[in-house]
């Protein structure tokens, strides 16, 4: 460790310490059988170091990382480096070092009592506030791995281009590696990962409440408790080192992989399922984590020809069940949503790992829910053909109308992944995902209820009114046909072949809530007489008369808001439509005929 350490802070070195320090690790798993250690591993664990891939104009990166070790046909190594059972960070770290008034960590037989945690807050200081769409309770821009990398969301199809997409964390970041193991597959529960900064060992736990960390401890000073921690891992159940064992090996194959998900099968309410493939990991490391696998009923009263897609995410207990909106929308008759067929709780973060931790008080608890719904769909962006794509967003715009005219139920998260086509029909619009939905009004009498405040959204996708810190007002149905007319904006804006684009994208997602909130309406507002250019599809069509009723809505707005500080005796001004300016049937006037 001392040459370790030497070498380390040399300008130049001819062995790379961290490979010394795999070695290490290496060397305790074996050595350790010769001091009467008869007890079997459960992992046949490897620590190596994984050259990763350089970028222009960037050094390549490298992760160490311990992994599962197969041996091939001809007697070969081969090393799962791909979601890696144990995630390690030994170059100089972006995470400040924990409070000193931690206790030492000790191995589960010696832990102290949950109530009594030796570990950190769950949310340390130095995490940034976990979020998958979750608002920021400060005027700062909304937390970039959470949120605003959601534009990738379908890895197949993503609307924007790389240029658009933020910078990300150092990589070399162990929470930028827990992010990509999570995210990898979704076949994960938690991460576990080692930080070595030199003679310094500290262990870290992610899931989707936030992340746990150990005091630290010195690899010299403490050499017992150091080999000890490395031997436990290699006697961890896959449970415990966070594998989800709600997906079961296919029959034919004995051991669960950690490598892929393809063909392993799901039991839900009495219906069978085997996955064939994922179709959006969660781009976050902390919040929901919704990941989207396509799957195949292969038992239960599901059409066994069909395809369906399984949604897998992390609510939080106290958040309400999107179940209960799909299935009033079912009963209402409304068509254009995802028909949901069946849906389960799998387990609680609490129940698990994170309950021998830490106490309950320190978290909000999460549930993983599982929900089976059709039609197989792809993402409305994916649609080439400009007349389909018309069809497919018109259709679109009148689901969300049944929506919330037969069923009282307002969607809140209009963005490019929740607008959907059926893929065996791409001119017929789905709407998914009632995450952020609520039951707006009693659909019967159209009494206006009350509902919770706006949790999330996407911030590139929400109305103007809705870019500004807490507290918010209430969402509105024309707030709803904002997003629309942003996305469709945007996606049309990406199609067009411009020298020198304007980053629209970024500008509405990454900046402060004022700063978007001053952005769009200067798109909206200051901009009158400059025309969408003609070389975004549907611009002249689509595009400039939709972005005149919201701008002349909002100038209305403004005029009013300058007149009532002269004469406050004017009538209310109607925020419901903006004071007519917009509303479900303009909209869709200049949809079908192409003029306001």
């Amino acid at each position: 460790m001392e040459m370790y350490g030497f070498k380390k802070d040399l300008p130049v070195f001819r062995a790379d310490p961290d490979i010394q320090l795999m070695r290490l690790f290496n060397l305790i798993l074996i050595k350790v059988r010769e001091f009467a250690f008869d007890q079997q591993y459960l992992h046949d664990i490897h620590y190596a170091k994984r050259p990763g891939r350089s970028k222009s104009g960037q050094s390549p990166s490298s992760r160490c990382l311990g992994v599962e070790v197969h041996t091939t046909a001809n007697g070969k190594l081969k090393f799962g480096f791909s979601n890696a059972l144990v995630i390690i960070d030994v170059n100089p770290s972006l995470i400040p070092s924990p409070s000193s008034d931690a206790s030492s960590w000790r191995p589960p037989d010696n832990r102290t009592s949950p109530s009594s945690s030796p570990y950190h807050s769950p949310e340390p200081r130095h995490d940034h506030s976990p979020g998958g769409t979750k608002r920021q309770h400060r005027e700062s821009p909304p937390d970039m791995s959470a949120e605003c990398s959601r534009h990738g969301k379908r890895q197949k199809h993503n609307p924007i281009p790389e240029t658009w997409s933020p910078p990300t964390p150092d990589p070399s970041s162990l929470k930028q590696c827990a992010l990509r193991t999570l995210s990898a597959i979704g076949n994960r529960r938690h991460v576990l990962g080692i930080h070595v900064d030199g003679n310094m060992f500290q262990l870290w736990y992610f899931d989707r409440a936030g992340s746990i960390c150990s005091s630290k401890i010195s690899i010299k000073d403490d050499a017992e408790l150091f080999a000890t921690s490395i031997v436990l891992f290699s006697l961890a159940s896959k449970e415990r080192l966070g594998y989800e064992p709600f997906f079961e090996a296919p029959a034919s194959v004995k051991r669960r992989s950690w490598f892929t998900i393809q063909n392993h099968e799901i039991g839900v309410e009495g219906h069978r399922l085997r996955i064939l493939g994922i179709v959006h990991p969660a781009a976050s490391l902390y919040g929901r984590g919704t990941v989207v696998y396509e799957a195949q009923p292969i038992a239960g009263s599901i059409d066994l020809s069909s395809r369906v897609v399984v949604k897998c995410s992390w609510q939080l207990i106290a958040k309400h069940s999107e179940d209960k909106l799909y299935r009033l929308a079912n009963q209402r008759g409304v068509k254009g949503l995802a028909t949901l067929h069946t849906s389960c709780t799998v387990a609680l973060l609490s129940e698990g790992v994170r309950g021998d931790l830490c106490a309950n008080h320190t978290y909000r608890d999460r549930e993983l829910r599982v929900q089976v719904l059709s039609p197989f769909c792809v993402p409305l962006y994916a649609v080439k053909n400009i007349n389909t794509f018309q069809m497919a967003f018109i259709s679109l715009i009148e689901a969300h109308h049944e929506l919330h005219k037969k069923a009282g139920i307002l969607h809140r998260d209009i963005s490019f992944n929740n607008l959907m086509v059926d893929s065996d029909d791409p001119t017929k619009g789905i709407l998914i995902d009632l995450d952020m939905a609520v039951c707006d009004k009693d659909a019967d009498t159209g009494e206006t209820l009350d509902v919770p405040d706006l949790p999330g959204g996407t911030p590139h996708s929400r109305a103007i009114d809705l870019c500004q810190p807490d507290p918010l007002p209430r969402a509105l149905y024309r707030h709803d046909l904002e997003s629309f007319f942003y996305v469709l904006f945007l996606i049309c804006y990406k199609r067009a072949n411009i020298a020198d684009p304007v980053d629209y994208f970024t500008d509405w997602s990454t900046r402060t809530w004022t700063d978007m909130c001053t952005l769009k309406e200067g798109f909206l507002l200051v901009a009158i007489s400059d025309p969408v250019t003609d070389a975004v599809p549907l611009g002249a069509s689509w595009i400039q008369p939709l972005r005149l009723i919201f701008r002349d809505g909002y100038s209305a707005k403004n005029q009013r808001r300058r007149r009532r500080f002269v004469n406050s005796q004017l009538p209310p001004f109607d925020e419901e439509t903006l004071d007519h300016h917009v509303t479900y049937e303009r909209c869709m006037t200049i949809l079908r005929t192409g003029s306001a």
